[in-house]
């Protein structure tokens, strides 16, 4: 004996193949942004480093000497500049050089200070 219910439906939410697609295309262009943000920020304070600056990242501020919420794994896989924004930059020349304040404008960086020596 089969019983059958045509009135209530009780099947899983269902979408196309399009609609799935979709989703997965805008997933895809949003970690792309998020990826590119990173690099450019990871690229910028490599550079800064040669140049003998300190940075500082958004967790310095607002909880000095805590350290990133992010567990240390995940920064070890992907990096700090996945989880945390490089928000202040520390010049320790006397006078920053033109290629110091080139850097800064590119990565749309703004220093903070810098200290004499």
């Amino acid at each position: 004996m089969v019983l059958m219910n045509n009135g209530a439906k009780s099947r899983w939410f269902r979408f196309s193949l399009r609609a799935l697609l979709l989703f997965t295309g805008g997933l895809c262009v949003l970690l792309a942004v998020q990826v590119n943000k990173a690099n450019k920020q990871r690229r910028a304070v490599a550079r800064l480093f040669e140049l003998g600056a300190s940075v500082s990242y958004d967790y310095d501020q607002t909880r000095p000497g805590a350290g990133p919420k992010s567990p240390a794994w995940l920064r070890n896989v992907i990096g700090i500049d996945f989880v945390s924004t490089c928000n202040a930059v520390h010049l320790m020349r006397p006078v920053p050089r033109d290629q110091d304040l080139e850097i800064l404008n590119y990565y749309r960086l703004k220093p903070v200070g810098w200290r004499r020596t």
